[in-house]
């Protein structure tokens, strides 16, 4: 990461102390932003039961549903209406406004992608902390 290898010889990486505050910040931004992708999966996301395949399948959807989607499925679940519409993108534009399906699609993108930057990061910078400890103790007896 480029970040890392610009910081390699600034004051962060000297202090012990910046080190940790650095390990802890990353490694919290992850929990939370792993947090946010678990939230949105859940209001998101719908895993529809295909009895005739015998098969699930897993589709994201809007949490807003469509004012001009039939009235049959006023009542129904998310799963249910999915079910019986099929789970093409047609339906789901259908079912569901297009503007809160695009929100829980960017949402659980950036939120997952967030999450893999943060802790790709923080193995890096844990790296890095390890080798620059390696290199100091290898000038030191050295």
């Amino acid at each position: 990461m480029v970040a890392v290898y610009f910081t390699k010889d600034t004051f962060l990486t000297r202090s012990k102390l910046w080190r940790g505050i650095i390990l802890f910040a990353l490694i919290i931004g992850a929990v939370i932003s792993l947090g946010l992708y678990v939230k949105y999966h859940t209001i998101f996301v719908r895993d529809v039961n295909i009895p005739s395949k015998n098969q699930i399948t897993t589709v994201s959807v809007g949490n807003v549903r469509n004012a001009n989607a039939p009235l049959k499925y006023a009542r129904m679940s998310d799963e249910d209406m999915l079910r019986d519409r099929g789970v093409t993108e047609d339906s789901i534009r259908l079912l569901f406004t297009l503007k809160s399906v695009l929100f829980g699609r960017r949402h659980l993108y950036f939120s997952y992608v967030l999450t893999v930057l943060l802790l790709t990061a923080f193995g890096s910078f844990g790296a890095l902390f390890s080798a620059l400890d390696d290199c100091k103790r290898a000038k030191n007896t050295g």
